[in-house]
């Protein structure tokens, strides 16, 4: 993704939840907008191109796909923490946890 992304994401509503591509995370969003939550979307994307989406609803659930599985964990300063796994997930699906780290790479596992 190019420019600057905003870390706070854009407010999604029943108006424009179109915006969520992914269909569980839309599917998710809306649920959340017909209980009355504030929903948002923050976008990403990995190095090959691929667009990396995160729901967060309420105050701090999250739900976050590069279009294959839905990992989800609490969103907390512009990472999600994941809630299998102690993983620390940015915008763009990287992973921030101290065994990514030291594995040199992402260590995250889809079935999450």
């Amino acid at each position: 993704m190019t420019g600057k992304r905003r870390t706070d994401g854009v407010v999604v509503t029943t108006r424009t939840l179109d915006l969520v591509r992914h269909a569980l995370l839309r599917a998710e969003a809306e649920s959340s907008l017909a209980r009355g939550e504030t929903v948002r979307l923050v976008e990403g994307g990995t190095a090959d191109g691929t667009r990396v989406e995160t729901v967060v609803t309420g105050f701090a659930r999250a739900a976050q796909s590069a279009g294959g599985h839905v990992i989800r964990g609490v969103w907390n300063s512009g990472r999600l923490a994941t809630d299998a796994g102690e993983h620390l997930l940015d915008a763009d699906g990287v992973c921030f946890c101290r065994d990514c780290e030291a594995a040199g790479g992402n260590c995250v596992d889809d079935d999450e």
